[in-house]
């Protein structure tokens, strides 16, 4: 578990100062159309983002309908002595 989380961990460092080395591109100029190369990459990070989370999202869609469906389970009666 502990490994898995270092991993997750050192991609968005990883993803953190590739945003902040391209947006010093942008920022001082250092490639013609830097904005352009800047918009596709938040796109890219966008998709690869929504992409890995969509088998955790569709699982809590599907548990949150599982609820939805069940009916409420009322109290067990209480005999007062």
């Amino acid at each position: 578990m502990d490994a898995a989380i270092a991993t997750e961990r050192r991609g968005q460092w990883l993803t953190f100062i590739l945003l902040l080395v391209l947006m010093a591109i942008v920022a001082f100029g250092v490639i013609p159309a830097a904005e352009r190369l800047l918009t596709r990459v938040f796109y890219v990070l966008l998709v690869v983002f929504c992409v890995g989370n969509l088998p955790k999202w569709i699982s809590d869609w599907r548990n949150l309908l599982k609820k939805e469906d069940e009916p409420e389970s009322l109290p067990p009666p209480h005999e007062d002595d």
